[in-house]
């Protein structure tokens, strides 16, 4: 009774219209390293996220164009379509092409430059009055590329010093953001398929309890709920995984038969969990 009494104090539990999915006060960044981190992980969110509230308050910001072997020009008219496959507005794609975010397994890139770009970004593109959840990856970036631990430690860097303009301690202005990371989880777990759902829904149980997975199930409404505290801790599943298939299909420079094996077999296909970052 009690730990259910403190997961309705983080996020009311309500399957149908109280949700986060479905409150369009909120505006959703999906931040990435490379075009197709949308869709090796994060495509449970985005199909998620588009297809319980307008696909337009949803935005991918790619900071690099993935030019590591040349094919930068390629990658980033790839993503659009990419994006769209998942539910996405191709409008609200935009990729990056800065000398501070080469693509490269030994470029480390600064903080505080990824996090002036997507703040940068985020206060241009946010609705007037609309909240911002940033999604990214985490510490250890699911593969642990450094360049998607660099843009996690960017965003972590951009959510401290917002909290610090609250407290009158740093910049001021601009919209109220909320960030949460993608969560890394064990080799063992990460090549279970539609299996990690189970896995995935029993962590989910006992780490934030049941409501914590009840109001991210698939809706029947879509009508807008009012502003209300998000919880810490985020669960998105899709067992259908042609979606994300046709989303990397849409890389064609990237679709090698590895990449397929990946699609098939990978839980972030199926399952995304996210923490908030601190």
């Amino acid at each position: 009774m009690r730990r259910a009494q403190r997961t309705n104090r983080r996020a009311p539990v309500d399957g149908n219209r109280r949700t986060y999915l479905r409150a369009e006060s909120e505006d959703t960044f999906i931040v990435i390293a490379h075009p197709d981190d949308e869709a090796m992980f994060m495509g449970p969110t985005i199909r998620s996220v588009t297809s319980a509230r307008d696909a337009g308050s949803l935005h991918v910001l790619c900071l690099s164009t993935g030019d590591f072997d040349g094919l930068g020009n390629v990658r980033r008219t790839e993503l659009p379509a990419a994006a769209a496959a998942l539910g996405a507005s191709p409008a609200n794609v935009t990729v990056l092409d800065l000398p501070a975010f080469r693509d490269g397994p030994d470029e480390a890139w600064r903080p505080d430059a990824v996090g002036a770009a997507v703040w940068d970004h985020v206060r241009t593109r946010a609705r007037p009055g609309a909240g911002v959840v940033l999604l990214t990856f985490d510490g250890a970036g699911v593969s642990g590329h450094p360049n998607h631990v660099s843009t996690y430690r960017g965003v972590v860097g951009l959510v401290r010093r917002r909290r610090g303009s609250d407290r009158g301690e740093g910049e001021e202005g601009g919209p109220e953001i909320r960030a949460y990371a993608l969560v890394t989880v064990s080799p063992w777990r990460k090549f279970v398929g539609p299996a990690e759902v189970a896995v995935g829904s029993v962590a989910g149980v006992l780490s934030g309890g049941i409501g914590g997975l009840l109001q991210f199930l698939p809706g029947r409404s879509r009508q807008p709920a009012p502003k209300q505290p998000l919880p810490r801790r985020l669960y998105f599943f899709r067992l259908n995984p042609l979606p994300v298939w046709r989303a990397m299909a849409a890389h064609a420079s990237q679709f090698v038969w590895y990449r397929r094996l990946f699609i098939l077999f990978s839980r972030y296909t199926y399952v995304n969990t996210w923490r908030e970052i601190e």
